[in-house]
């Protein structure tokens, strides 16, 4: 088998083969499915710690995994119990069990066997990327790109990773100033990001340059704010980490500001260096009402929608036109505007035939093909196994979730949760946390393929990715997935 050594003190791990590891008496082999980094295993590797350890050895402080094998005098362990493991004074698969003076591996089932292993499945872990900076930053995965990344927020940097078989830092951007801001906005190619501070818009650039800023004031940008960024030139919108535009391609963006009418919208065009090209005021949004822009498929301005509350969105026609955003009539509510003021929407598959949609009430989940919304799938509660009951064991009053979504074209997620009673946990010390699971299923049918045996306990957020991965957070670490 392959394993990670360290060889010598302050040297990198070399991943080499390995002997098979042989059962002896109380023992047993397990498949290891993700393993923990202590925070301090850079120190034990470069001797710093002075840890008396018998090179060359093959590091670990904990793993979870899978039983393969189990030894002939085995008592309470079985192949294919999911365990946890943990280095301590004991050497028999009894936790129990008295100390026999040398120093192994104790081995704790964290789940008993089930009788309902049909509806189970049993996920593959692909990546782990350790979330950095855990205690002194907040962390936020963006799935929409050709690849997911990972946006780290500080006080002092707002860092970008993308996932792949690690998490690779891509670009590093400067803080304006000290403060947690509310939002921010990277450009295509990444060279550099808008921060909404408190009062003003601020571009940055990779090596803190401030590009140039504009004002808003004491407007609540956090809810209202509103940046985009087109290419003149291109066939088609930029990609987020595409740096392949051409010299004859140039960048515009668009922000809002508070316009000081009531219905009215102001939009500004500038170019990269901050330049303001136009003003644009449009008859259309106002206060507390969200407003975008729409664009066709040469990157060319085709509309405007404004959104707000939970009444449908309404959509405008709209141009460039002379140096400006011209806008045109009110177009017709569709059956999709009429169908998201009662739905939470949940993506679409990569073809943009269908998409796939919530209840508010957490009643059911649905597919509809693409234009015209028409239902052609749906899951409710009751197709579920009863709450309290096998796969659902974990649940007394569950609803569907809209953390869910497309982990591809052939394969939805859908999540289920309990409703969360803090009155009875804090107050009378219940047992009434938010228990989720995670199931997938069939969007052409809506039929189920079971539930998602993690293994790790009470998994709670789930982000599908939309290439058949999934990705689920813990304390310290997201864990990337496939069936």
């Amino acid at each position: 088998m392959k394993a990670a050594l360290l060889k010598e003190f302050g040297s990198p791990l070399a991943v080499e083969e390995v002997p098979d590891p042989v059962l002896g008496t109380g023992e047993v082999v397990v498949d290891v499915v993700a393993a923990r980094m202590l925070p301090y295993a850079r120190e034990v590797f470069s001797g710093e710690r002075g840890y008396l350890l018998d090179l060359p050895v093959v590091p670990g402080s904990g793993a979870i995994g899978r039983i393969r094998a189990v030894g002939p005098d085995a008592t309470h362990l079985a192949v294919g119990d999911w365990v946890f493991c943990d280095p301590t004074v004991r050497s028999r698969d009894d936790s129990c069990a008295g100390s026999v003076g040398r120093v192994a591996w104790v081995v704790w089932p964290i789940g008993p066997p089930r009788e309902d292993a049909g509806m189970t499945i049993t996920p593959r872990l692909v990546a782990t990327y350790p979330i950095p900076d855990r205690d002194g930053a907040q962390s936020f995965l963006d799935p929409t790109g050709p690849v997911p990344r990972l946006e780290v927020r500080s006080a002092e940097s707002l860092r970008i990773y993308e996932l792949k078989e690690q998490a690779e830092l891509t670009a590093e951007f400067p803080t304006p100033s000290p403060h947690r801001w509310p939002r921010e906005w990277v450009a295509p190619d990444l060279s550099f990001a808008v921060f909404a501070t408190a009062t003003e818009y601020v571009a940055v650039a990779r090596n803190g340059t401030r590009l140039w800023k504009q004002p808003y004031g004491t407007w609540e940008v956090r809810r209202w704010g509103y940046l985009d960024f087109s290419t003149t030139g291109a066939a088609s919108r930029p990609a987020a980490g595409d740096s392949s535009a051409g010299a004859d391609q140039e960048l515009r963006i668009w922000l809002r500001l508070p316009s000081g009418l009531p219905d009215s919208t102001l939009i500004l065009t500038l170019d990269a260096e901050g330049t303001v090209l136009a003003r644009s005021v449009l008859p259309c949004g106002g206060y507390e009402r969200f407003v975008s822009l729409l664009w066709d498929e040469n990157d060319e301005i085709s509309g405007v929608t404004v959104s707000g509350g939970r009444a449908a969105a309404t959509h405008y026609e709209a141009r460039w036109e002379s140096g400006a955003i011209v806008l045109g009539g009110r177009l017709p509510q569709g059956r999709g505007d009429l169908l998201l003021s009662e739905r939470e929407y949940l993506g679409m598959d990569s073809t943009d035939a269908r998409c796939m949609t919530v209840d508010r009430r957490g009643r059911d989940v649905s597919w509809h093909s693409l234009p015209t919304y028409q239902a052609t799938a749906s899951l409710s509660l009751s197709d579920f196994p009863a709450p309290g009951t096998g796969d659902c064991s974990v649940h007394n009053d569950p609803h569907i979730s809209s953390s869910g979504g497309f982990v591809d074209d052939e394969t939805a997620m859908v999540t289920l949760y309990n409703s969360y009673d803090e009155a009875a946990v804090y107050m009378f010390g219940r047992d009434d946390w938010r228990e989720h699971s995670h199931w997938l299923a069939d969007p052409a049918t809506g039929a189920l393929h079971g539930r998602i045996e993690y293994p790790m306990a009470e998994v709670d957020n789930v982000m599908p990715v939309g290439d058949g991965t999934w990705i689920t957070e813990e304390w310290d670490a997201f864990y990337r997935w496939r069936r």
